[in-house]
């Protein structure tokens, strides 16, 4: 198991793995929403984020039996979502930049892989 506290922000050789799996076999990965677990409720700000820990990766992750250049196929046997998520609005930047005249953020709650956002009910598992 590779838990949430062994995140790194960029790709390099340099990261060592934290964990070893045999080829096709099953390991269980956690990880933290793309504010790196920063925000913890809607009066946090975007200024007091730190940017050099957003959009973290968890691992690293060394499969035994391939080289490098070998193309691996994963399989997500199952994802287990946090009963709440964030979602940042900054103006005229992504799905609802242009709802707002100054960046916010929003939490919601998660239940059932399920949210309400905008009176939609939306399924957040395929």
């Amino acid at each position: 198991m590779i838990t949430k506290d062994n995140l790194f922000y960029s790709f390099s050789k340099a990261n060592k793995p934290i964990e070893k799996v045999a080829l096709n076999k099953s390991i269980i990965i956690e990880t933290v929403d793309a504010f790196g677990g920063q925000i913890k409720s809607e009066s946090d700000t975007l200024n007091s984020l730190d940017w050099q820990k957003v959009n973290p990766a968890t691992g690293s992750l060394y499969i035994e039996g391939t080289k490098s250049g070998d193309l691996l196929k994963v399989t997500i046997e199952k994802n287990e979502l946090e009963p709440f998520g964030v979602i940042a609005s900054i103006p005229g930047a992504g799905l609802f930049g242009q709802l707002h005249k100054e960046s916010c953020i929003k939490i919601f709650e998660i239940k059932d892989n399920h949210t309400c956002l905008m009176n939609l009910k939306l399924n957040l598992i395929l």
